[in-house]
């Protein structure tokens, strides 16, 4: 008897998880046929929420079962941690806050990559339940050196030499370690991926792309690693170094990341390979087919744009304003998250992967060692554009008092809020001063200024002609093509398209038409 009740409870075991994993794998297709969107609406859709409930209070695999680190899913144990809120520090585990950018440790949950839109768990990262948690505190600069970052092509090979060293310690120390360089390479999975919702927030998934928490958030994890490898090498001096890929003598991948612990298996050797090619700094997935000279140039003018003439304001620099909750969100990079962060990213990945592991996904890009010396470049660029245009940080509290946590090189963990970073040279690092010959690459007119101005004046004479010749015809319906790039061929007075358009028939080669002036517009059109 006693058997048969063992023999079947365990049916029924059986059957409760056969029927939540067809619950899990049924929630999942339904949560895939929605759109990836960078804003997260499918990661709040009730699908997905249910699902991540479901997949939440299951026992995720142990991060030291196999010790893998397979594409696509990071795991650890589910339940886990919060923030103690605002003021000193505390442990982790509480609720109830007000609203912040800031991220509830507790709400740790499985996120989408960011281009086929797969289910990913980055929680390795995430810290235990109780874990201490310290507000950040600037380093005494009394007794604290300031760490001098260096252009990789400037580097002396004793330097490149430790630096390998302190990755392969990094590498080789235990898995569950918070300085564990895979596990450091999570931290940017859970930012990056939605993998927190924001504190008071519950559904609304903290990112830090595509909006102005981009520069300080990137800012603080560099500098905890940093930090952390100094620390390995018992060096309080060192410093990353940076890859200068807005200067020619910096243009080409760097040689040393080919060798031993520097070396990532996922990248487009197709650009890396022979050694010294330039660059496309603006790469959009085409190569460009540009000479090594004209790639330069191609380079600094775009350097130009996204530094200078596009980054004027500090929401085209920065990026969006992004506040509390699921109404505060927007979806609006900055000139220099855009071109050239996003594009050297995608330059040196290997796109053939389906989320293009390493570099171009935001689950994998740190695990590539370039990562750091990218986004040493990425952040420099953020000072020497502040220096350009003084006085231009935000002074918005949800921006200013935005947090994030990171263990530091003493393995406490530290709440680190976006005030605190804004100034290097309380953080003890400044960057070695290279040339920045983009400042005076300002792009040329292909076609000289004096002859533009008399094309215009041409052709806005002969739009005159056209309105006119349309206000004696009001009838005319009969449209006239032209291949000839010398004129421009109207085929109808504006009154004809009227409101909604006018469908144009299949032999029109090419229509150019003039705007009228404001007194031949529509009421609608005006």
């Amino acid at each position: 008897a006693a058997q048969s009740s063992t023999m079947a409870g365990n049916k029924h075991v059986a059957l409760v998880v056969l029927v939540v994993a067809a619950a899990i794998f049924f929630l999942t297709m339904l949560s895939l046929l929605q759109p990836p969107s960078s804003t997260g609406e499918r990661r709040t859709s009730p699908s997905w929420q249910l699902l991540r409930l479901l997949f939440c209070r299951l026992q995720a695999p142990r991060p030291d079962d196999d010790g893998s680190f397979a594409l696509g899913f990071l795991a650890r144990d589910a339940d886990v941690v919060d923030d103690s809120g605002g003021g000193g520090g505390g442990a982790a585990g509480g609720g109830g806050e007000e609203r912040s950018l800031t991220p509830n440790l507790t709400s740790c949950h499985w996120s989408y990559s960011d281009h086929v839109g797969r289910p990913l768990f980055c929680c390795r990262a995430s810290p235990e339940a109780g874990t201490p948690v310290v507000d950040f505190e600037f380093p005494d600069p009394d007794t604290e050196p300031v760490r001098v970052r260096r252009p990789v092509h400037r580097l002396s090979p004793e330097f490149v030499a430790r630096y390998e060293r302190a990755l392969a310690m990094m590498k080789s120390l235990p898995v569950e370690h918070p300085h564990n360089f895979w596990r450091q390479a999570d931290q940017h999975c859970l930012y990056c991926t939605g993998s927190y919702d924001q504190t008071g927030s519950p559904g609304a998934p903290l990112f830090v792309h595509r909006d102005w928490l981009f520069f300080p958030f990137h800012r603080a994890y560099i500098y905890f690693h940093e930090r952390i490898v100094g620390k390995l090498l018992g060096d309080d001096t060192f410093a990353l170094p940076y890859w200068p890929w807005d200067v020619p003598e910096g243009m080409s991948f760097p040689d040393f990341y080919h060798r031993g612990a520097f070396n990532d298996s996922e990248r487009d050797y197709n650009h890396l390979l022979p050694l010294h090619q330039t660059a496309d700094v603006a790469f959009d997935g085409v190569e460009s087919g540009l000479g090594s000279d004209d790639q330069v140039a191609a380079n600094l003018a775009v350097m130009y744009h996204q530094m200078v003439s596009g980054a004027k304001k500090v929401e085209l620099f920065m990026g969006c304003r992004m506040g509390p909750g699921k109404e505060g969100d927007c979806d609006g990079p900055g000139t220099i998250e855009l071109v050239p962060h996003n594009t050297i990213h995608e330059w040196v990945t290997n796109r053939a992967n389906p989320d293009w592991e390493d570099m171009g996904s935001y689950y994998t890009a740190s695990r590539d060692p370039s990562f750091y010396a990218h986004h040493s470049n990425i952040d420099r660029l953020w000072s020497v554009w502040k220096e350009l245009r003084p006085l231009h940080d935000f002074d918005d509290p949800n921006w200013l008092d935005a947090a994030f946590y990171f263990w530091d090189e003493h393995l406490r963990l530290v709440r680190i809020r976006v005030r605190d970073v804004l100034d290097m040279s309380k953080l003890r690092y400044t960057y070695e001063d290279i040339d920045r010959p983009w400042l005076l690459a300002r792009p040329k007119p292909f076609t000289p200024p004096h002859l533009a101005r008399s094309i215009l004046r041409a052709r806005s004479k002969d739009n005159d002609d056209a309105a006119a010749q349309g206000r004696r015809r009001r009838n005319w319906n009969t449209t006239t093509t032209t291949t000839s790039t010398a004129a421009v061929a109207v085929g109808c007075c504006a009154m004809d398209f009227g409101a909604g358009g006018r469908v144009l028939d299949e032999m029109t080669t090419r229509v150019e038409v003039g705007r009228p002036r404001a007194g031949l517009r529509s009421a609608v059109e005006k």
